[in-house]
């Protein structure tokens, strides 16, 4: 699936003010917040992102706030990079990863209620003491985190 047909379809979704029904009409998508997400689903399998190797070997950094859904089964689908930076090359990386991700519901979340929420990954070098710390890292997820918030904001879901 191209970047373009992934972002018509999480426009679509944003337009619809974050519930959709599939075509059969039998799934219903809600907005849930990723510090709300315990409530609806809980992680069984997460896999991290690959650091990819060009930007890896120049010692590039950076974040993607990746939106998907969480269907009713556990697996994620629509993936769609809500904010990256510096740029997009961290996001197929990102959403490869993601496809994998499984989840168990919560026990509030009895009917496996499907959501549409974010999670925000970081790409950081591990320095040595004298080249960056750890508030690097939180600085990028913080970045991409406060950016997928303002996007879903202004698409009609935060």
């Amino acid at each position: 699936m191209t970047y373009l047909y992934r972002m018509l379809l999480w426009m679509l979704l944003a337009l619809t003010a974050f519930t959709w029904t599939a075509a059969d009409e039998s799934d219903s998508y809600v907005y849930v917040a990723p510090e709300d997400l315990a409530s609806y689903w809980v992680a069984s399998k997460k896999v991290a992102p690959r650091y990819p190797r060009e930007p890896q070997m120049r010692g590039t950094q950076g974040c993607v706030s990746l939106a998907f859904v969480i269907e009713s089964d556990g697996t994620t689908s629509h993936h769609v990079a809500l904010a990256v930076s510096p740029s997009m090359m961290f996001t197929e990386s990102t959403i490869k990863a993601a496809r994998k991700f499984r989840y168990e519901p919560a026990d509030e979340n009895i009917d496996r209620q499907s959501v549409l929420t974010f999670e925000t990954f970081t790409f950081q070098i591990s320095y040595d003491r004298d080249r960056g710390t750890p508030a690097d890292q939180v600085l990028l997820s913080t970045t991409c985190s406060e950016a997928a918030v303002k996007k879903l904001g202004q698409l009609g879901g935060g």
